[in-house]
């Protein structure tokens, strides 16, 4: 804007130098042809037309240039008295033809400071103001992660003109100075910044509101532990009831266990921002009775993944473990898995593939239990036998292999083994078919763990084994 300008001045000014440099005129001598008039320079020519207007008039010339364009512009004598106003065109040129002497110049428009400046006003000649405003509002764009409907507040009121997205948000005609953001959501928790908006710049912020979490209180029995989607949170205290805080919104399952109780399990909706409670009272369990197996029935009485299988063949009647997964021995009268504390049992059980057998204690669930594994002659370690703890779906061993009695190679060999659980010890003995002994097998394995106290019996596969249980017995020592 400023160069279109700068170029009509310059026209301006050769006309004014064009007119003062012009010779007076001088007598001619007798015989002497009268001088041709000179061209006017380019320069005088193309020279706006109220520029030689007022040099002929001996006023001057005030060009006033604006940016922004189309700003008002009001001339003020001496006095103080207006004496000429209107607007810069669209290319912030305004001018005027004044008497020689001094003006204030004033240059207003919205949105902009007003500025004042003084003008000295030459005769036959021109003036050049040049008024660059300062804006008074700016713009606030705010860079993040946004729910679609955000609301955002200035000074403590909602703010006007926000354009959103969901990763910015623009606040504009902001007057310029210090300001107070904040931003508010049913499911964040309020977002709040103080900030200095400069005129005619924006001012980035990053914002990040942090999402409203949820509380639950869960009343239930002293020492219960309380799950939320399988996973432990708290433990009941001896008032009854336990606090759990910075839960995410949505729908979860709870879950209250305690030993020698059945567990309780709800489903339940947090919202944010919320306390819920709950109440999760447990029934104290009823042990199982003695129950024996010789699996003549099939695998009625297990419940136990698709792919084990009854054997029925004469002299080789059993269960057959194999594939993924554990099973449990079943109550059908009471339709839960048996459940035990204190017992001794006795199975019998071949090999299929060699690997090994695997079975299961005080089994919680199909996710938390003692698991042993008899490790056959084509096993990872043959010979061995291996504790394990899993808590919720993990496996931990508890001690070292422990070398095993009989000899496991034995082709189509048959294996009795008695457990002795009292307390927290787990006694292991066994004896094969193939090499009977006339007095009480010793202990090959003693466990000392208090993690489960009761729980179900069952069998199951760790590294691929395949065997067939033959018979089974519990007895409970209760």
């Amino acid at each position: 804007m400023w160069g279109k300008g700068i170029c009509r001045v310059i026209f301006i000014a050769a006309f004014v130098s064009a007119l003062a440099s012009a010779a007076p005129s001088q007598e001619r001598l007798p015989g002497e042809e009268p001088p041709k008039p000179k061209e006017p320079s380019p320069a005088v020519r193309k020279a706006p037309k109220g520029a030689k207007t007022a040099a002929k008039r001996s006023n001057g010339v005030l060009f006033v240039f604006t940016e922004p364009p189309a700003a008002s512009v009001n001339i003020k004598n001496r006095q103080g008295e207006s004496i000429r106003r209107g607007q810069s065109d669209g290319e912030g040129e305004f001018r005027v033809e004044l008497s020689p002497g001094t003006y204030d110049v004033e240059v207003t428009i919205d949105k902009y400071l007003p500025l004042t400046r003084k003008a000295v006003v030459p005769k036959a000649n021109y003036e050049i103001i040049r008024a660059e405003l300062t804006p008074t509002t700016g713009s606030i764009a705010i860079l993040g992660a946004f729910e679609p409907d955000m609301e955002v507040f200035l000074d403590g009121k909602p703010a006007a003109g926000v354009s959103k997205s969901k990763t910015r948000i623009e606040l504009k005609d902001i007057l310029a100075g210090a300001h107070t953001l904040r931003m508010e959501h049913p499911a964040m928790e309020a977002w709040e910044q103080k900030v200095e908006v400069k005129g005619g710049a924006t001012t980035t912020l990053s914002a990040i509101p942090k999402r409203k979490m949820a509380s639950l209180v869960v009343t239930s029995e002293r020492d219960a532990m309380i799950f939320l989607d399988d996973k432990p949170k708290a433990r009941v205290g001896e008032s009854g009831q336990v606090a759990i805080t910075d839960l995410e919104p949505g729908k979860h399952t709870v879950r209250a266990e305690k030993e020698l109780y059945e567990k309780s399990e709800r489903p339940i909706e947090l919202v944010a921002g919320k306390e819920e409670r709950l109440e999760m009272r447990l029934a104290m369990v009823a042990l199982s009775p003695a129950i024996s197996d010789s699996f003549r029935e099939g695998i009625k009485f297990w419940d136990s993944p698709v792919t084990w299988q009854a054997s029925n063949t004469v002299g080789n009647i059993g269960m057959i473990v194999s594939g993924p997964g554990v099973g449990f021995a079943r109550d059908i009268v009471n339709d839960r898995h048996h459940v035990y504390k204190d017992f001794t049992m006795t199975f019998a059980i071949s090999f299929r593939n060699g690997k090994g057998a695997v079975w299961l204690m005080r089994a919680r669930d199909k996710n938390s239990y003692y698991l042993f594994q008899l490790v056959g002659p084509k096993g990872t370690s043959p010979n061995t036998f291996r504790s394990f703890i899993c808590q919720n779906g993990e496996h931990k061993q508890l001690r070292a292999a422990e070398r095993v009695p009989e000899d496991l190679g034995r082709p189509d060999d048959t294996y009795q083994i008695t457990v002795e659980v009292r307390g927290g010890t787990i006694t292991h003995r066994i004896q094969a078919n193939s090499a009977p002994k006339s007095e009480e097998p010793k202990p090959f394995s003693v466990l000392q763990n208090v993690i489960f106290s009761q729980g179900g019996i069952g069998f199951g596969t760790k590294e691929g084994e395949e065997f067939i249980v033959r018979f089974l017995g519990i007895i409970p020592n209760d």
